[in-house]
């Protein structure tokens, strides 16, 4: 798997937890995002549960607060009791369960899960409400003039439309963006750079950073 592929594997992967995101927000979207998740009927009832406290601390390692990248799901639930799964499709209809962490009365972050030698652990976190920033100060609703001139280098690409930008090298966090992929000069993935500064991040993203092969 190349880099760049690699980074693109991760974007798809957190498609579902995006979509469920939305559902439970009142926030705007971009316009190119498109229903390729959905959730179960049944989900809106963790929204009852005690909320998830976690320490704004800035995003460093995978981690914010209590939550880290690569914990197993015991260890969610123990650092979050409220904390349950959740189940939708991604953009290809096939099933997958996503863990919803409730944060406040309106706002969840969105645990997506992998299967590493026989343990359940977290692989990515999906922030949509503003609070959480990085060690740079970017978080959601930060303008991509302020992205970018925080971080000398950033990568760029897509997924249904909705445009993602990451640092580089990498370092396990991604950007989702207010535009679609179709209003964009067509060179925007080889040259960032002309993304408008006027565009905001709707979207932060945690992961275990990509190495180079």
């Amino acid at each position: 798997m190349t880099r760049l592929s690699g980074i693109r594997w991760w974007l798809t992967v957190v498609f579902a937890g995006s979509v469920i995101g939305a559902c439970r927000s009142d926030r705007s979207k971009s316009p190119s995002v498109s229903g390729g998740g959905s959730p179960a009927s049944g989900g809106g009832r963790r929204l009852h549960l005690p909320p998830c406290t976690i320490d704004l601390t800035p995003i460093v390692d995978g981690r914010l607060g209590v939550l880290r990248v690569g914990m197993t799901t015991d260890e969610l639930r123990s650092a979050c009791p409220g904390a349950g799964p959740i189940a939708g499709t991604d953009e290809e209809g096939s099933s997958r369960t996503l863990y919803a962490l409730p944060v406040s009365d309106r706002d969840t972050v969105f645990a997506d899960l992998d299967t590493a030698r026989g343990r359940v652990i977290v692989r990515s976190f999906s922030i949509g409400f503003g609070g959480p920033r990085t060690v740079e100060g970017i978080a959601v609703g930060s303008t991509y003039r302020e992205t970018k001139s925080k971080y000398r280098e950033l990568g760029a690409g897509d997924n249904e439309g909705r445009v993602y930008v990451w640092p580089e090298p990498d370092q396990g966090i991604s950007f989702a963006l207010s535009v679609g992929r179709d209003a964009l000069d067509p060179k925007w993935r080889e040259t960032p750079t002309v993304i408008p500064d006027s565009v905001h991040v709707i979207e932060v993203l945690i992961r275990t950073p990509l190495r180079k092969r």
